[in-house]
């Protein structure tokens, strides 16, 4: 609590996972994801915490979280189907109310929070993967790996993608302007790795805000 300057609830105990991620607050309540591998830290897994008590509302480990739709609704996807099937998510219950998110619509943070945007991740089995990675291996000859962060701004869209060099893998940041179809931005963002990262970078209003190399905080204005 800002406002009177104390603590409302703390030492809360979550069911054990290798990690467990915000993404955004929506309506009173504080949304997780979670992550069972940290050799590859794909997420498996939504957790609704009441932001005012410490309580949980509800959790799910066969979805995997996509994003935000304007009515409030949690946009996902069904794990270990046969089929790779999207849903929607009440959020005070975590029910299931619908089968068919709009993408066009699907945004990285809750709809009352626009100033801040985190990129939506994609696996490899999403079904935005194979979209950039044909865009990426026809304008620049790259071929990505794994998976992908994207997020989008005006006519501005980032993409942060993993290529292999050896045994190991990089991270690059591209930011492409879709008005001028030039990119703005290719920077590296690490070498070396072993597994893959997310949210690798995020918008904060017109700002571009990255690390690369865990060492350098980089920002730019778009």
């Amino acid at each position: 609590d800002l406002a009177g300057r104390r603590i409302r609830w703390d030492g809360v105990a979550l069911p054990e996972t290798w990690w467990s991620s915000g993404i955004g607050v929506y309506d009173g309540i504080f949304f997780l994801q979670t992550f069972p591998d940290g050799q590859n830290p794909d997420p498996r897994g939504i957790k609704a915490v009441d932001a005012a008590t410490g309580r949980i509302r509800w959790q799910r480990t066969d979805v995997r979280f996509v994003g935000w739709q304007p009515d409030g609704r949690v946009a996902a996807r069904m794990l270990d189907t046969v089929e790779t099937q999207s849903c929607l998510l009440d959020t005070d219950t975590g029910a299931i109310t619908g089968t068919s998110p709009d993408p066009a619509a699907t945004v990285s943070s809750p709809p009352a929070d626009n100033r801040l945007i985190f990129p939506v991740h994609h696996p490899s089995d999403s079904l935005y993967f194979p979209v950039i990675t044909a865009f990426l291996k026809q304008r620049f000859g790259i071929l990505p790996e794994i998976a992908f962060d994207y997020a989008e701004y005006a006519h501005v869209f980032a993409v942060s993608y993993y290529i292999y060099i050896g045994k190991q893998l990089e991270n690059h940041l591209l930011v492409f302007d879709t008005h001028s179809q030039v990119p703005l931005l290719h920077e590296k963002l690490a070498t070396q790795r072993t597994g893959i990262g997310i949210d690798t970078f995020f918008l904060f209003d017109s700002f571009l805000v990255f690390v690369q190399e865990q060492t350098i905080l980089s920002v730019y204005e778009i």
